[in-house]
């Protein structure tokens, strides 16, 4: 039926019949163009253009002018087509438009089978539309990707290849002029620069996974910034396996710095990243990570070694986390291992790990039983404080206690009659040996086991005067070497503690805001003990004072009773509050701890204890925090904290803190200042300071500047980290580019140490 057609649009061309058909046939193409419909093997192509002549001898279709063929949802605009039916093979010039629903591709000329989708196309513009949104839910961004060749191979489906290439996120001149969206627009998609693109040889383009390439230039506006002699990244694919993009830098410590990096995609819950760190004046860094995740365990886990050639030393860093659960029996780790002390100080980007006084690792198998759960504990500290034999002066050396392991049985509070009953109960092995301290101290410290048994019950009554008390009692038991007194290796402890609290509430409604006061009233009670014992966590505070202090501030507590009055002020208003709470503490003895009770207590051969004030006040734009405490015996300051943060504009704030403790023999002072500020839709700068004056001034400084754009951004960030007693401070800046589709990477980073 449809060759009969074809032929009677060609007799009819051929004769000229008569002026009914002419006038009909003439009328029929003003209005509609030429339409054919051409049958192929698995589905026609439609053909539209303003002529279109059909030659039998090749089954060729010739269409020119506004060409449109279609297949399904394969559609190619053009001026000019040539159409072979049997090979299902168009070649088609001019302003030609290919769409299907993932890809869109400008080009001057093209060759292509309509069966396969499969061919070349010149002078090529390829648009891969919404690849990272595509058929998943949960992201909603739309991210383009746009490739520009002169000449570009298709070879199948979702598969692109070019010699020559450029692709990029960035929405181009083209895209945002709307120059592709219709065959009758007289633009055409140009190869105008994008804000940023990679440019490179042999380029594979495998869509919804990803695009590799070889001696790839990363360019900014056109402008060559960074080379790579491969490159390959997910494309429509959050993971994917492949060389990650490199870190270059420069130090005049660690020296030139180049750090290539692989990811591997084991499965979807599944992947590893494994890099190596090239230092020309420290040595080669190894490192992998891996993580996974799973209905019943998931975890995160870092390996690194570094062979410091310049400090003739093995570093090594173990970081992790996992969880598993088995019904009602959890078990979780989370590891924190580092086996030298200034590792982070000298490699570390985060201020967090430089500043950690300790590198804590945990391990823990616990069982619930209702109201109760059963543990089995392993602790283990590293001491990230310069070795005492560093310092100067030199300072008395300290170890720090291992709690390995600990086997544990806790009662949750549990109502029995009108009183909450609660238990805690364990026994641990403890160690404080060290190599490096042992060798320096020529002698072992103490070590042993410890049971504690520590049971509590409270009764709450009362109405308008809210009375809470508690009675607990605590047996501890110890063995122990290298303890070094005359009470004997095996030592033990009965205490009990008895506490009482009274508090009241006072509650006033006004038209602008609210007043509410609650003072309170307390007492405590715990006998001490006539014997010295060791001191290795919380538990043992309770029982005794550090034994290793000299012996004068070490005066055992026959007894301890502390009273304690609390006053809270609080007021709120719709732009308004401020709450205040001051602490007033009075020990019934000379020697008693101190309110801010650590694992080393502070003491007072006072009856009046420091004077605590906290409080808070929030108006408008500013906040401001404090809490104090005041010796009023001696009129000294004890320890304080005050933070003040203000929005000072729009967009802008700062923030300002100071720290005191005093100590003996040197207190510690602190200062730290920040700023953020939105300069612009594109510019963001933060900026902080941390100051010491017991530490020589400034130790940390930090300031980010981020610029961010439509489809990439920039990080730049210049940092100074503090010295040690061994290495000056260093200055760092490193550049991190986030482009769109991509992901981020470090591009640049360089320090230097000042002496």
């Amino acid at each position: 039926m449809r060759n009969k057609e074809i032929e009677v649009k060609k007799e009819k061309q051929r004769h000229s019949l008569n002026l009914f058909f002419f006038l009909f046939f003439t009328f029929y193409f003003l209005l509609f163009t030429f339409h054919l419909s051409v049958a192929l093997a698995d589905s026609p192509v439609t053909i539209t253009s303003d002529y279109l002549e059909h030659f039998e001898d090749d089954d060729k279709y010739v269409a020119i002018g506004n060409v449109k063929l279609q297949k399904e949802k394969t559609i190619v605009y053009a001026d000019s087509a040539v159409f072979f039916a049997k090979a299902a093979h168009v070649e088609a010039e001019g302003h030609v438009i290919y769409e299907d629903p993932t890809t869109l591709i400008n080009a001057e000329r093209t060759e292509l089978n309509m069966d396969t989708n499969t061919g070349k196309m010149f002078k090529a513009v390829i648009l891969l539309k919404d690849q990272k949104g595509a058929g998943k839910k949960e992201i909603n961004q739309k991210i383009d990707f746009w490739i520009n060749s002169d000449n570009v191979e298709k070879i199948s489906e979702n598969h692109y290849y070019a010699a020559v290439a450029t692709f990029t996120s960035c929405e181009t001149i083209a895209e945002s002029e709307g120059r592709y969206r219709g065959p009758s627009d007289s633009k055409f998609l140009g190869h105008d620069d994008p804000e940023w693109c990679f440019k490179g040889s042999n380029v594979d383009i495998l869509i919804g996974n990803r695009i590799a390439g070889n001696d790839m230039v990363y360019r900014v506006k056109g402008v060559p910034v960074m080379y790579s002699p491969y490159f390959r990244a997910p494309e429509g694919a959050d993971r994917a396996t492949g060389l990650l993009f490199p870190l270059i830098g420069n130090s005049n410590v660690k020296g030139f710095q180049f750090s290539p990096g692989f990811f591997w995609d084991i499965d979807e819950n599944k992947d590893a990243t494994v890099t190596l760190d090239y230092f020309s004046k420290r040595g080669v860094g190894e490192g992998v990570e891996y993580r996974y995740l799973d209905f019943d365990d998931k975890g995160r886990w870092y390996l690194y070694h570094l062979d410091d050639t310049q400090e003739n030393k093995n570093d090594l860093v173990l970081k992790g986390t996992h969880t598993q659960n088995f019904g009602n029996i959890t078990v979780f780790a989370d590891i924190n291992y580092v086996n030298q002390w200034d590792y982070y100080n000298q490699f570390s980007m985060d201020r967090n790990e430089r500043v950690e006084r300790y590198a804590q690792s945990s391990a823990e198998v616990s069982a619930l039983f209702g109201d109760s759960r059963l543990y089995l504990l392993g602790q283990y500290w590293v001491d990230l404080q310069v070795p005492p034999q560093l310092q100067t002066p030199v300072l008395p050396a300290q170890t720090t206690p291992q709690r390995l392991p600990e086997l544990g049985y806790v009662v949750y509070p549990t109502n029995i009659g009108p009183v909450m009953f609660s238990m805690n109960s364990s026994i641990a092995d403890f160690t404080r040996s060290h190599s490096n301290i042992d060798d320096y101290t020529g002698q072992k410290d103490v070590s042993g086991q410890r049971l504690d048994i520590n049971p509590k019950v409270s009764y709450t009554f009362g109405d308008a005067v809210r009375i809470f008390q508690s009675l607990s009692l605590r047996e501890t038991a110890y063995s122990l070497t290298n303890f070094g007194t005359d009470s004997g290796p095996d030592l033990h402890h009965e205490s009990f503690d008895y506490t009482a609290n009274a508090l009241m509430r006072f509650f006033k409604q006004y038209d602008s805001g609210t007043h509410i006061i609650e003072p309170s009233l307390s007492f405590s009670y715990l006998p001490g003990h006539s014997h010295p014992l060791p001191l290795f966590d919380s538990v043992d505070v309770n029982n005794s004072i550090n034994y290793s202090q000299p012996t004068a501030t070490t005066a055992l507590l026959n007894k301890t009773a502390l009273a304690q009055f609390s006053l809270l002020n609080t007021l709120a208003s719709k732009d308004f509050s401020l709450s205040a709470r001051l602490t007033q503490p009075y020990a019934f003895n000379t020697v008693a701890p101190a309110v801010a009770n650590d694992i080393t207590p502070s003491l007072s051969d006072h009856s009046l204890q420091p004077t605590v004030l906290q409080g808070n006040l929030s108006r408008g734009p500013i906040s401001v925090g404090v809490t104090m405490a005041e010796d009023l015996n001696t009129f000294k300051e004890q320890n304080s904290n005050v933070a003040i943060s203000a929005k000072v504009a729009e967009g802008t704030n700062i923030t300002v803190s100071r720290y005191y403790a005093f100590a003996t023999p040197v207190s510690t002072l602190q200062y730290n200042a920040g700023f953020s500020t939105v300069l612009s839709k594109t510019w963001t700068v933060a900026g902080n300071v941390w100051y010491a004056q017991n530490q020589g001034g400034i130790q940390d400084f930090a300031l980010h500047a981020i610029y961010t754009a439509k489809c990439w951004g920039l990080d730049f960030l210049f940092e100074r980290k503090p010295p040690d007693t061994i290495h000056p401070p260093e200055y760092s800046m490193t550049f991190l580019v986030s482009l769109k589709g991509f992901g981020g990477f470090k591009l640049y980073g360089f320090s230097s140490s000042v002496q």
